[in-house]
């Protein structure tokens, strides 16, 4: 086990795990190492991060905290166990049932509808005491704490073609230097058709680890980034808002697109 997961582990650890099948997750993005465990009459996820990243909203212990926060308010996995050894993170925590919405074939309608049922689903929560920062300056700040430490590779072949920055470095400064006022909200930070789980029409959501407050339109931009992706039209774009109920913030929308696009 230890070879597959490709670092030490605990005895604790290793004791839970050792009667499922493991299988390296290869296809996220994200810094952390995800690995799915299937036994005999369940799957289990364990996800793990390197002390390095403590900081960051990559961070496995961040996510942890978030899970056990919304356990309650919304559909999230569980969290098994979770433990720091030496130097590494590690959280178990148990599938969520159901299935990605990207991976339905919904007609544009229908998947907008979704998408905008789990975005009044997020945005429902009530922020009063959530402990989570996740707003424009927590993510400016794991930006520069990364690249300090060189964690962070920006791709700029995947930012937005209108965007008009020849580096990084200088869309982190104009990012700094405009930065909009927030009205906050619970967010997803990372709402996409990957991390919405429908299971007989219950939403449920996955890859929590940038939730927290931030700015209700953060996670309308990822919705309006993702009906771009997918359906390439942007009288899609208008059929969300018209679901939504509400005129779109371009300002804070484009803004909130270039802010993803460092990461």
């Amino acid at each position: 086990m230890e070879s597959i997961i490709n670092v030490d582990i605990s005895i604790d650890l290793s004791n839970k795990i050792k009667k499922y099948t493991i299988e390296k997750d290869t296809i996220g993005l994200s810094p952390a190492n995800v690995y799915k465990l299937t036994g005999s009459d369940e799957i289990l996820y364990l996800k793990h991060s390197p002390n390095i990243y403590k900081n960051t909203s990559f961070c496995v212990s961040r996510e942890t905290d978030v899970i056990n926060w919304l356990n309650g308010k919304i559909n999230v996995p569980k969290i098994v166990f979770y433990e720091n050894y030496q130097g590494n993170n590690f959280s178990l925590m148990t599938e969520l049932k159901g299935t990605m919405l990207e991976k339905f074939n919904f007609s544009p309608s229908d998947y907008i509808k979704y998408l905008v049922g789990a975005l009044n689903v997020i945005q429902s929560i009530d922020i009063t005491d959530c402990p989570f920062e996740s707003n424009i300056t927590f993510r400016l700040n794991e930006y520069k704490y990364m690249l300090e430490n060189n964690l962070e590779d920006t791709d700029c072949d995947n930012w937005e073609k209108k965007a008009d920055f020849a580096t990084p470095d200088e869309l982190y400064m104009w990012l700094c230097q405009n930065k909009p006022e927030e009205n906050l909200s619970f967010s997803h930070g990372d709402l996409s058709g990957s991390n919405i789980l429908l299971n007989n029409n219950e939403i449920g959501f996955i890859d929590l680890g940038r939730a927290g407050k931030a700015d209700k339109w953060l996670d309308i931009a990822f919705c309006v980034m993702e009906i771009r992706y997918l359906f390439n039209e942007e009288k899609y774009v208008n059929d969300f808002f018209t679901l939504l109920g509400i005129e779109p913030d371009w300002d804070k929308i484009n803004y909130f697109i270039l802010l993803d696009g460092l990461f």
